[in-house]
């Protein structure tokens, strides 16, 4: 509702008619609200994806009820897209198309969870399951023709690509365990939809892997090894042309966010901040059109925070930058950034609101 929701300005102080227009350079910071609220005033919201100019943004919220899949832009808020199904128990949007027309995600009926995509003229649309049980869309590419996720087939859980003419099509694995059984799941596919990334058991560990139609699924390593030959690795999101992924590996003692190119393989991103022990975490969830920057969270000392890395400044903290332009984010916690615009300047993500609340946010940086 738009009684929870602030925006700040660097320096300014204005009136309502003078709030940024979607395609506004100036930076700002704003909470996007929630769907709904329980009797006891409670509720949360989460960002997960958003367009390429950074307008349209989608998440779930509490509805009330339920959690619900959401889009949200400047001009009407944020807007429920359903359950999916008659008496739906859920939703969640994760990924839209770069001119904000296709949103996919997944419904939940009360037994399992199946993939959708989401237009304005058909509304929610499953997208099916390879012969099993449920299924997860994740991502979509540019022009909106092709969904990743990851789906039952009956025997594994395995990783998928979908489009109109084909359905779904299973993308393998790395490896299987001594009972023939594996995982794969897709989290990320670049622009043109010829590149996807994300993680498959190998036959020992999970490792972060990318595909194409030629080479098929290749893995990408790991930042270290750990006790009796223990690691993992996940790749979260793939830049517009496909040359580099990040996501978060073990490091032979913790998990730590990555970069990964074919040129110089993974390298760690380092951490905000370590407790007294030196534990930390990082895990890197976004990265924009050209692999400039990148998002995630890290703990930092004390808790979770959300950060923004390039090669010039490092790992640095979200709500730090924010504030050195002149933002003010007095109250707010910024816990992760979950995704970064193609030009890397609009960020969205979750943090805890100055009434204690878990809530979705939009952050635009300075141009």
């Amino acid at each position: 509702p738009a009684t929870n929701q602030k925006i700040v300005f660097v320096h300014l102080k204005i009136s309502q008619s003078l709030l940024p227009t979607e395609k506004s350079t100036i930076p700002y910071f704003k909470g996007l609200g929630h769907l709904g609220y329980n009797a006891a005033g409670e509720s949360s919201s989460t960002a997960l994806g958003l367009s390429a100019d950074g307008s349209k943004v989608v998440g779930y919220s509490y509805n009330d009820t339920y959690d619900e899949a959401f889009v949200w832009n400047q001009t009407e808020g944020m807007k429920g897209l359903g359950m999916g199904i008659v008496n739906g128990v859920g939703s969640t949007a994760y990924s839209i198309c770069n001119d904000g027309s296709k949103i996919v995600g997944k419904s939940y009926d009360g037994t399992n969870w199946e993939a959708f995509v989401w237009d304005d003229t058909n509304g929610m649309q499953r997208l099916g399951t390879l012969g099993g049980a449920y299924s997860y869309a994740y991502d979509i590419c540019a022009d909106g023709s092709k969904i990743v996720g990851y789906t039952h087939n009956g025997n594994d859980v395995e990783a998928f690509v979908w489009d109109a003419n084909n359905g779904m099509q299973g993308l393998g694995f790395l490896g299987s365990d001594s009972e023939n059984y594996s995982i794969s799941q897709a989290w990320s596919i670049c622009a043109d939809g010829s590149k996807i990334v994300g993680q498959s058991y190998n036959g020992t560990n999970t490792e972060a892997f990318i595909w194409d139609a030629t080479n098929g699924i290749q893995g990408l390593g790991f930042l270290g090894i750990g006790f009796e030959g223990y690691s993992n690795s996940h790749a979260y999101s793939i830049c517009a042309d496909g040359s580099k992924a990040v996501g978060q590996s073990y490091n032979g003692t913790r998990w730590e966010a990555f970069i990964w190119d074919a040129t110089k393989g993974m390298q760690g991103l380092g951490f905000l901040g370590s407790n007294a022990e030196g534990y930390s975490h990082s895990y890197a969830w976004s990265i924009c059109a050209d692999g400039s920057k990148i998002v995630g969270g890290s703990y930092n000392g004390t808790g979770d925070e959300a950060f923004i890395w390039d090669r010039t400044n490092g790992m640095r903290s979200l709500k730090s930058v924010l504030a050195d332009i002149g933002l003010d984010l007095m109250g707010w916690t910024l816990t992760e950034a979950k995704a970064i615009s193609e030009d890397g300047l609009t960020i969205v993500g979750l943090g805890i609101n100055p009434n204690g609340q878990v809530e979705a946010w939009i952050a635009r940086l300075d141009g």
